[in-house]
């Protein structure tokens, strides 16, 4: 799962700094940003929604002093691994959408050099047949 994490922030670097004009490393900065700043939230909201655990188990001594109880990991993995499945689900999204833009753009940027290729040949045609007219003098 975290290779695929890597390869999808990889992708989206590449469609940071195609889509905004940012370079490679600028990309890649504002990338790592986000991914900490994502994995700050995370963390704080899995440990708030997590910490009634602690409070609930404070009076009971389980394991050392350095352990989690039980509920309180079960309910902090299952918690990261939602948030982690969702910005999964986000970025991959993302990447489509990023993808059918350039797409169309693409195909924006091929129709009117068509049309202007087609508009040049046309003047062209008709510059020449009136340069190069047969006249009957």
């Amino acid at each position: 799962r975290l290779s695929a994490a890597k390869a999808a922030a990889a992708m989206n670097t590449r469609g940071l700094s195609a889509d905004s004009g940012m370079s490679a490393m600028e990309a890649m900065v504002f990338q790592a940003r986000f991914e900490t700043q994502q994995g700050n939230i995370i963390q704080k909201v899995c440990w708030e929604r997590c910490a009634d655990g602690l409070l609930e188990d404070s009076g009971s001594a389980v394991g050392s002093a350095d352990r989690l109880p039980e509920p309180t990991r079960r309910c902090l993995d299952a918690c990261v691994s939602k948030f982690a499945d969702t910005a999964m689900l986000v970025s991959a999204e993302s990447q489509l959408w990023q993808i059918n833009e350039m797409r169309q753009q693409q195909l924006q940027q091929l129709t009117s050099r068509v049309a202007l290729g087609l508009v040049a040949s046309a003047a062209a045609v008709g510059l020449g047949a009136f340069l190069f007219k047969g006249g009957d003098d």
